[in-house]
């Protein structure tokens, strides 16, 4: 058993690194030193090459005596050694390790990047024993590219006070006040990191989790309710908000809103940034799905208010794993029973983009169509593949007046 600060186990925790459960292990130096050793065998020789830069390993004769060695004199840096395995690990792409490193390194990325060759993920040594704040950035990073996000614009109102200062502890103040203005909501709000620079203010803060919050994972027969976290990034004065919102998404909104109030010193309503095209892109969307040779419209499911038929009823249609409908689709039609007879018919789908599957919701506005991703939202990247991919059915003569 080893035993670490609370802050060091809830520094690790707000990354969902549970590093207090390896921690509480009831085993001997010998015992725990092979757990950890076991979890770092398949990148032995980076790690134990990184750790002969930084910490002088050689001295010890290889990793596995390393790792006893610290058991006893350096026991956080024992357990940082698992957290920082474990973390990279969760980061979906290695890339933005790299780039991370490469950032936080300087000149000397190179002296480090020759030390990796068999686990470049082995660079989150040397990022984390520089600068932790890049740990928990790239922490959100790879949240924004795994996750649902929404992005918004906001409309700019009356000035209200001064800009307050960006700190940690204003920025808690601020969800202090926040949280005292809803008193019929008792769950605490707990602002974990503040990073501003450049313009770029990113916050994470999680709320305390309701009685009713679902179990989501069982750790030594105990349940276990995940954390409600929430992540938000402000750009350009507070024009611009991106944010995993975690549960209770208008909550967090309403949190957002009245946070950059305080932080800008006006009042601010945001509005998600949507995916506006020409109505003529629903048009030849749908002439499209009628196209089976080759397929230009890899159509997966889709739901309609179906005109022929009696009452309107909503039709939805779908394939089972990735087969395409389109087929399906020409059937119906083929039989007096079309699905889409007009843009308005359409309500949603679900298409293959560049092999990714995205669920689509459309709303026609006048002579606009409004793009809507699904409830919990798309990155910025995802966004870009949906409109780009629109872009290609808007007539050579429209495309000035595309968004």
């Amino acid at each position: 058993m080893v035993r670490l600060p609370a802050t060091e186990k809830q520094f690790w925790l707000d990354l969902n690194i549970r590093l207090e459960e390896f921690c509480a292990l009831r085993l001997g130096d010998l015992k725990h030193s092979k757990r950890l050793f076991r979890i770092l065998k398949s990148s032995e020789q980076t790690w134990y090459r990184l750790l002969i830069k930084d910490f002088n390993a050689n001295e010890s004769g290889g990793l596995f005596p390393f790792l006893q060695i610290q058991y006893h004199q350096n026991p956080i840096l024992f357990c940082e050694l698992y957290a920082l395995k474990k973390f990279s690990d969760n980061i979906v792409d290695q890339e933005l390790i790299i780039n991370k490193a490469r950032e936080i390194l300087g000149s000397d990325f190179s002296i480090y990047e020759v030390l990796t060759a068999d686990d470049p993920r082995g660079l989150i040594l040397p990022i984390f024993y520089r600068n932790r704040d890049a740990i928990i950035d790239l922490y959100c990073e790879n949240v924004f590219k795994i996750s649902s996000i929404k992005t918004y614009n906001s409309v700019l109102g009356f000035s209200q006070d001064q800009p307050t200062a960006i700190t940690k502890e204003n920025i808690q103040r601020i969800m202090s006040r926040f949280q005292r203005n809803h008193r019929q909501d008792k769950r605490q709000i707990h602002v974990f990191w503040v990073f501003s620079q450049n313009g770029i203010i990113k916050i994470i803060f999680r709320r305390d989790k309701r009685s009713s919050t679902v179990i989501k994972k069982t750790a030594h027969n105990e349940a276990v309710k995940t954390a409600d976290q929430k992540i938000l990034i402000f750009t350009e004065n507070g024009s611009k908000l991106s944010a995993y919102l975690g549960r209770e998404r208008n909550k967090t909104l309403e949190i957002a809103q009245y946070l950059a109030g305080k932080l800008f010193g006006r009042t601010m309503i945001f509005n998600e940034d949507i995916i506006n095209k020409p109505v003529v892109v629903i048009n030849n969307f749908i002439a499209a799905i009628q196209e089976l040779n080759p397929v230009r419209v890899r159509l997966l499911a889709l739901t309609a208010i179906n005109t022929p038929s009696t009452n309107l009823p909503r039709i939805e249609i779908r394939s089972r794993g990735r087969g395409l409908i389109n087929e399906d689709i020409n059937y119906l039609a083929s039989h007096a029973l079309p699905l889409i007879t007009s843009a308005s018919d359409l309500q949603s789908v679900t298409v293959l983009i560049q092999e990714q599957k995205f669920k689509l919701q459309f709303e026609i506005q006048g002579n606009d169509v409004i793009i809507k991703c699904s409830d919990k939202g798309y990155n910025a990247e995802r966004k870009r593949i949906i409109s780009e991919y629109f872009d290609t059915f808007i007539p050579e003569d429209n495309h000035a007046n595309s968004n």
